[in-house]
């Protein structure tokens, strides 16, 4: 099974904002906090986690 279907699907059902975030933070390193993910969006750490919830490592 290719990986990109997976992908593709899985990002299409992000919020557009939760989309934007990800794009902002895929071009930082592989893991970031959610302090340096508040930074790089330019909000605080409540919309930070509430941006980053559906694609955040656990």
């Amino acid at each position: 099974m290719s990986v990109k279907p997976v992908i593709e699907s899985s990002y299409c059902q992000l919020s557009a904002e939760q989309a934007a975030a990800l794009r902002m933070l895929s071009t930082a390193d592989a893991l970031v906090s959610l302090q340096q993910a508040a930074r790089t969006l330019d909000c605080g750490m409540g919309d930070a986690e509430r941006h980053t919830a559906r694609f955040r490592m656990s």
